[in-house]
């Protein structure tokens, strides 16, 4: 469902979550607006998605969404002097408060993350997974839209190499004589944990089979042409392409409906594709991003790792 909608002086944002055929909902998402400033008085944004996996997926998701800003702010000027070290720092401190949590059975279950960082015209992205951020720009009424986070599964050449370096079996699920879905992690010839995604929080069995809760980070320059962030859970990539999620938010001004179009349009697809899955979306319009390009003071800028 579209929730209460976010802003701040230039800045716009929207959210949208729906169970999408599940029983039990385990996405997560954030939203903090002015969670605190940088030395020379610049706002600083947070925000993200989470998709949590495993029976206590759910735990793991709240309580990572819980983690992260007060870890951020607290090694925030660490991460505006190196946003890569920062923002691994930031990970690992996540990482273990969850697996630290008593009331957490973090064995089989975690999250993925999507956490953004929003500083005038810089944009911190790091994630763990396959929830993804896209970057939408236009230009004389032509929008395109540009995934900046790649998924961490099996699929990714290197991420594979090193699961499979641990002895870990790569496999699809089989029912029959029927083999379908995307590749898993198992642990030898067990039956478990059958993970999707080579990085995640939580998931301490996985960790052993090269499962790593290091994030990607990424420095982004924001231009004039840039129009908005999206960050949403697999679900909704699983139905919605980059182009047609761009072509929908290019039909609204408004962040809240953009939000719950996507969202919606998105569930609508899955149900067409017999899949089912949780969906959480969010859109930040970035109008105050061009008014500032200009004069904003940089931060250097990197490359996922």
């Amino acid at each position: 469902m579209g929730m209460t909608p976010h802003s701040t002086e230039g800045l716009q944002v929207g959210t949208a979550s729906e169970l999408g055929g599940r029983q039990k909902q385990q996405d997560e998402l954030l939203i903090r607006l002015d969670l605190a400033k940088t030395p020379d008085g610049r706002p600083v944004h947070l925000f993200g998605v989470f998709d949590g996996h495993g029976s206590e997926g759910h735990k793991a998701a709240a309580a990572v969404k819980k983690a992260f800003p007060t870890i951020v702010k607290s090694l925030l000027s660490k991460i505006l002097s190196n946003p890569t070290e920062g923002l691994k720092e930031a990970y690992i401190q996540v990482h273990e408060n969850l697996l630290e949590d008593s009331s957490i059975d973090a064995y089989m279950s975690g999250t993925t993350a999507v956490v953004a960082l929003l500083i005038e015209n810089q944009l911190l992205v790091s994630h763990v997974g396959d929830s993804r951020l896209i970057k939408i720009s236009e230009e004389n009424g032509v929008y395109t839209g540009q995934q900046i986070t790649l998924d961490h599964t099996c699929d990714v050449t290197t991420e594979y190499e090193r699961v499979k370096a641990t002895g870990a079996r790569v496999e699809q699920l089989q029912t029959g004589e029927t083999v379908d879905g995307p590749l898993r992690i198992f642990k030898g010839s067990l039956p478990y944990p059958g993970i999707v995604v080579t990085r995640s929080l939580g998931d301490s069995v996985a960790t052993r089979l090269g499962v790593l809760h290091e994030p990607a980070v990424q420095t982004l320059a924001l231009e004039p042409q840039d129009r908005c962030i999206v960050l949403a859970t697999d679900g909704l990539w699983d139905a919605l392409s980059v182009k047609e999620a761009t072509d929908i938010v290019a039909q609204h001004s408004d962040a809240q409906t953009a939000a719950t179009e996507l969202t919606n349009t998105g569930l609508t697809k899955l149900i067409n594709l017999k899949l089912d899955d949780n969906t959480t979306t969010v859109v930040v319009r970035l109008d105050h991003a061009s008014k500032n390009a200009a004069t904003a003071t940089s931060i250097a800028p990197t490359t996922a790792t």
